[in-house]
């Protein structure tokens, strides 16, 4: 859990302008561990969807 944090503050330096996405994706994924959740699973997930956002920002600022 610590390295996904961790991950996720790196991300927020790098990708400033995703900064409230990165931290809405963090708290979904305590959100879904609280609430009984895998938290191999929901790392996994967390993981995919930070991989698709920093994804689709570098395809919006190729194409713009």
């Amino acid at each position: 859990m610590r390295e996904l944090k961790l991950k996720i503050e790196e991300y927020k330096i790098q990708y400033p302008s995703l900064s409230e996405d990165f931290e809405g994706l963090w708290d979904l994924y305590v959100m879904e561990i609280e609430q009984g959740s895998s938290k191999e699973h929901e790392i996994h997930l967390a993981y995919t969807d930070i991989e698709q956002l920093i994804e689709e920002y570098n395809e919006n600022r190729i194409n713009n």
